[in-house]
């Protein structure tokens, strides 16, 4: 069978956990598939990130980056099924959640960004000018429309988490059967600190705890600063440093928030860090935060639980399923017990080591080379079955293509 996987979508350096996604599963593909072909649909940026020597991975490099969200689009929607049916491609694969139309093939999608489920209830934020507005308000209704179109056309949707496959059934009405659950993996070698023996120096030399996200409002970095301001005031030496690329320059608005706090030089923000450095950024923090109020997955937690460092989470979404019983949980619509659950893990000792050591083995179950060896069962699973799609009528017709229990997070 001949796979294309479309990493269109990746920014080397500002894509994050999708990058991370595609990345690993990429690698770890090229090691465990030893039947399928592989055509890998890239840009000239990242074409080096999934480079591979295996023969049976081949790439078609589309676009010059993936910058040019408007290139990208014209490219899935009037080339890509020319060029699927041209290279006989049996199966296309969607990493990103969703399918443009006209596919001469069967189709996977693995969705895993949830927040435009709801993108008015999380999302508050709407930029700072009217073009912000436009642009932040048309990306939500293009996710909005084409995640219900895909869901219905896909022959597999790859959930990666039970958190994200609940809500695809709640609000898109997807057949459970046609889910499949696939967590993500963590990169154990890469963030154990038994075995950083070559990363670089400490990033920051004061003691400090960290943040690591895009700058998207349902992050809820806003609320971590204002709890910070309680830390500080409680004596505590530490420092915040936020690691994310900006959205929408939603981080002017932090800023300004930071600058009320008057926290300036207390909270750090240092952008988008890359992939080879953000290891030691984990090393060195003592405490991890991630209290979104919207997750599908969470993977910096587990990068933070491999690092050897406790975790804090949000009581919400796919984090406490990701967490399991070793990360500290908070109630995000309370800034005080977000800083109160800072300060307990900063100070007692006993705490933090027993979060560091669950939070290890809890790590330990996350494994690429797992969620790859299920993805090819996925992807094989499909080329068994014959492919429905919906008409234009709503009916369901023959293509003429061939083509857990998850224990509780700790409160």
């Amino acid at each position: 069978m001949k796979i294309a996987i479309n990493g269109l979508l990746v920014e080397p350096g500002q894509t994050g956990g999708g990058e991370t996604f595609l990345v690993n599963l990429i690698e770890r593909l090229s090691r465990l598939d030893t039947k399928n072909e592989y055509l890998l649909i890239v840009t000239e940026a990242n074409a080096p990130l999934f480079a591979t020597a295996n023969p049976r991975f081949s790439q078609y490099i589309a676009l010059p980056s993936a910058k040019s969200r408007a290139r990208r689009l014209w490219f899935e929607y009037q080339t890509l099924a020319h060029l699927l049916k041209r290279e006989s491609v049996d199966l296309y694969y969607a990493p990103f959640g969703t399918l443009p139309y006209g596919l001469p093939c069967k189709s996977a999608v693995t969705f895993q960004n949830l927040l435009y489920i709801d993108f008015a209830a999380t999302t508050p934020y709407r930029g700072r000018t009217p073009i912000s507005w436009l642009k932040i308000n048309l990306q939500a209704l293009y996710y909005k429309t084409t995640t219900r179109s895909t869901m219905r056309r896909a022959d597999k949707i790859w959930a990666v988490s039970n958190t994200t496959a609940r809500a695809l059934s709640d609000y898109y009405e997807v057949t459970p059967s046609k889910i499949e659950v696939i967590y993500e993996g963590v990169s154990f070698e890469r963030f154990h600190p038994e075995r950083q023996p070559d990363l670089p120096e400490r990033p920051f030399a004061d003691r400090y705890v960290l943040m690591v996200a895009s700058l998207y409002p349902n992050k809820n970095i806003d609320k971590a600063i204002i709890a910070f301001r309680r830390v500080v005031d409680r004596g505590l030496p530490h420092h915040l440093l936020i690691a994310g690329n900006d959205w929408h320059h939603y981080r002017k608005d932090l800023e300004k928030l930071v600058t009320r706090l008057h926290l300036g030089e207390r909270v750090h923000f240092v952008g988008g860090v890359s992939h080879e450095d953000i290891p030691a950024y984990f090393k060195h923090a003592e405490l991890f935060v991630m209290i979104s109020t919207v997750e599908s997955f969470g993977l910096p937690v587990l990068e933070a639980m491999a690092s050897g460092v406790p975790v804090l989470i949000s009581q919400r979404s796919s984090l406490p399923e990701i967490a399991g019983n070793a990360a500290l949980t908070t109630d995000i619509q309370n800034t005080n017990h977000i800083a109160d659950q800072m300060v307990r893990i900063l100070t007692d000792r006993a705490l933090s080591n027993s979060l560091r050591e669950r939070g290890h083995n809890r790590a330990r179950s996350f494994d690429w080379n797992e969620t790859a060896a299920r993805a090819i069962d996925l992807f094989n699973s499909i080329s068994d079955k014959p492919r429905i799609v919906p008409d234009f009528h709503g009916k369901e017709s023959i293509d003429e293509y061939r083509h857990p229990n998850v224990p509780t997070a700790t409160h």
